[in-house]
């Protein structure tokens, strides 16, 4: 099946795997908090950028992805209203719980 991919695909999946598998758990938590944030920032800036709502980004659906990635995601959400500048902690858990 991976024969069938654009190789740029293929090495995109090997860079995440590699991120996910290795450089991933080899960070603190303190590190393991600054990746979720900067990447739900960057998540949120893309979204507000598009038109749609900065907040969409928190569904259902991304939320178990990313329980899929780190267990301690809720520790790590709790964490952004004392990371971002006017984040809106009960936003996000709305969208969330859909």
């Amino acid at each position: 099946m991976e024969k069938n991919q654009p190789a740029w695909y293929i090495e995109f999946r090997r860079k995440e795997d590699l991120f996910w598998n290795q450089t991933y758990p080899a960070k603190t938590w303190e590190e393991k908090i600054d990746h979720w944030v900067a990447s739900i920032q960057e998540m949120m800036r893309s979204l507000a950028g598009s038109g749609s709502d900065a907040y969409e980004g928190f569904n259902p659906e991304a939320y178990q992805e990313w329980q899929k990635s780190e267990p301690r995601i809720d520790e790590i959400l709790a964490q952004m209203k004392l990371k971002l500048q006017d984040f809106d902690e009960e936003k996000m858990w709305r969208g969330i719980r859909g």
